[in-house]
């Protein structure tokens, strides 16, 4: 039972630590206001994510990531990610008998004690840095202490993963993997005790990351290319240079990252949708309707719980079980949902499909949240 009396609804002796959470989508789409007013945390949301369903869903405590809203061609991203800051900083004070706003793993530790959600800012995208380590302090001292330094498409700190359509539009030329700067916003992000999130990184980048940083890293919301063979997804030996650093693979919830077969589908329907809106500019009927052409001929490929068990037991096998955590994608993913990981209430069924595997229950401590606590400390004992 947690110190909280609180009792787990999951398998695991300690609440869960979410790696990725997107809700923040939810505000942003509210511009621009990202209203607090119509979006009320306290109850049922239209996602996958509020203080209820993480109550159900076991979890204590979330790296929420943040983020300019403006688009990734544009040059002043900083300005409106301290917005989102705002943002933040606003959602923690209006529901402080429910949630905290955590900078360290005493504040973890001390929200569990609390019986209260641990809140954690993360930025998505170093490119919102606006190629400034000054900046990159900035967002330390608001209480940011995660940032994937890349965002899928090439930038000025390194090459994405180049999944999405947008970022072959937005591309800059190739760095071969991490840029000059890009080593130093590493190297900052250690001196600072910040997480280092190669999730959306090409893998020349992450591998690069992992040899130069002094700290563990994270992907915190990326799994098994051997099980879901895209970009997005870590090789085998990439997994074991991971174990290597002392770093953590919190794996998503989101079907295209969980099998070949559901990739291949996302990719193609992706593909498909970009055509459209090339032959049709503007005209979102002609797209719309080509795509439920699309949809109908081509069924989109079942994901379930006990693909996502698979996703895990494989990183715990390569990496180790010391080296995987969850990061769900919640309210990442869109429309596209493993139907009994539909949301975070649906969290407890995995841990116990897991114990039925026969993970212990120090196995699934680990899992939940005792990996990502571990790393973290690391990184803020190897800070300065």
């Amino acid at each position: 039972m947690p110190a909280s009396g609180r009792v787990s609804p999951t398998a695991s002796q300690i609440p869960i630590f979410d790696g990725h959470n997107d809700l923040a989508i939810h505000f942003l789409r509210a511009r621009p206001a990202w209203s607090l007013d119509s979006h009320d945390l306290s109850v049922r949301l239209a996602g996958q994510t509020d203080i209820p369903r993480w109550r159900a869903g076991g979890v204590g405590g979330a790296l929420v990531t943040v983020a300019s809203d403006r688009a990734t061609g544009d040059r002043d991203h900083f300005s409106r990610l301290l917005v989102s800051l705002d943002w933040f900083d606003a959602l923690v004070r209006r529901y402080p008998a429910e949630v905290v706003p955590a900078r360290s793993v005493a504040d973890l530790r001390a929200a569990r004690r609390s019986g209260r959600i641990a809140l954690m800012p993360a930025i998505e995208g170093g490119y919102q840095l606006n190629r400034s380590l000054d900046n990159l302090r900035v967002a330390y001292a608001r209480g940011v202490r995660s940032m994937t330094i890349v965002y899928d498409h090439h930038d000025t700190i390194g090459d994405g993963a180049m999944v999405l359509e947008q970022s072959r539009a937005v591309a800059a030329t190739s760095s071969g993997g991490l840029s000059p700067f890009g080593r130093a916003v590493v190297a900052e992000m250690n001196r600072l005790g910040m997480l280092v999130d190669l999730s959306h990184a090409a893998e020349s980048t992450a591998r690069q990351a992992l040899e130069l940083s002094r700290a563990p890293v994270i992907f915190s919301h990326s799994g098994s290319r051997v099980l879901a063979d895209t970009p997005r997804n870590l090789s085998d030996e990439t997994l074991r240079a991971l174990a290597a650093n002392g770093g953590i693979v919190m794996v998503p919830l989101a079907p295209y990252l969980t099998t070949t077969a559901h990739w291949r589908w996302w990719a193609s329907g992706e593909a498909r949708f970009a055509a459209l809106q090339t032959a049709h500019p503007g005209n979102n009927v002609a797209v719309e309707r080509g795509m439920a052409e699309w949809d109908a001929a081509n069924p989109q490929h079942a994901v379930t719980l006990a693909h996502v068990a698979d996703q895990i037991e494989h990183v715990a096998r390569v990496a180790g079980y010391d080296h995987v955590g969850i990061g769900t994608d919640f309210d990442g993913m869109g429309s596209h949902v493993i139907p009994d990981l539909a949301d975070t209430t649906r969290l407890p069924a995995l841990f116990a499909e897991l114990a039925r595997r026969g993970w212990s229950t120090t196995q699934l401590d680990s899992l939940a949240g005792g990996n990502f606590e571990r790393v973290l400390a690391r990184v803020e004992a190897i800070a300065g």
